[in-house]
């Protein structure tokens, strides 16, 4: 008995450790999604850039290589649903001492949380919307911390827009100059953004402010987002254009 509880003991405490430095397994993980989707973009072309090998838009190589990326990530995703779910019951047989803002990555917030990302990056795509304004929402509806929620949804975002600002850089679509002057500052603006929200929370005590900064930037977006389309929807039907469905290979 003294044995099995000391086991129980080495093997919580080294999971209290490794929780204190940087994931460097989780961070590989990312880096292998992010060159696979850079390399198959690469490959298939697109956002104005030709494909790096030759393929043409709308082959049956270029349609091979758009379906080869659903069952690739899926794989990724449901192998880290898996140590998700290992992990959180191992915490849990060894009463791992959960702290408010943690994450209980059960069989329900494993689901739910990929496919609302799924859905946040089919919602880019249509209205041109940030990936961040649904995903920081449901990492605090999941129980996250307000800061550590902005955090991860900024590093999440780092990740999805560099393969696109990268792929646009190889393909020598975007002027270097902008993308340094763009780059400088948004990199300034958000430390500044951080510097000062990390200011009032200290002063206030209060991180629900995170929680009232997200709500208020989602409210606003979503408005911006209808009066635009409405504008442009009206400018359309004056000018007569076309508003149907298009090819997607025109």
């Amino acid at each position: 008995m003294g044995g099995g509880k000391s086991s129980h003991q080495h093997e919580l405490q080294r999971i209290y450790e490794s929780e204190r430095s940087t994931p460097i397994g989780k961070v590989i993980v990312l880096l292998l999604c992010w060159l696979t989707i850079f390399v198959l973009s690469l490959m298939k072309g697109g956002h104005g850039s030709p494909s790096i090998v030759g393929v043409e838009r709308c082959s049956v190589g270029y349609w091979i290589l758009t379906a080869m990326s659903f069952p690739v990530l899926g794989a990724m995703t449901l192998f880290v649903a898996v140590y998700l779910l290992k992990t959180h019951k191992k915490k849990v047989n060894l009463n791992y001492q959960f702290v408010e803002g943690d994450v209980h990555w059960n069989a329900y917030n494993v689901t739910i949380y990929p496919v609302a990302c799924v859905g946040a990056g089919i919602l880019a795509a249509l209205l041109g919307i940030g990936g961040g304004m649904v995903k920081s929402p449901l990492l605090l509806i999941l129980g996250s911390d307000p800061v550590a929620s902005q955090a991860t949804t900024s590093f999440m975002i780092l990740f999805t827009s560099s393969i696109s600002t990268a792929q646009y850089l190889i393909a020598g679509a975007l002027p270097l100059d902008y993308g340094i002057w763009f780059a400088v500052c948004g990199i300034l603006s958000g430390i500044f953004g951080q510097l000062l929200l990390d200011y009032c929370i200290e002063r206030s005590g209060r991180r629900s402010i995170m929680v009232f900064i997200v709500a208020v930037v989602t409210i606003i977006a979503a408005f911006l987002m209808g009066g635009a389309g409405i504008y442009d929807i009206v400018k359309d039907v004056q000018k007569g254009v076309y508003m149907g469905f298009k090819s997607p290979c025109l």
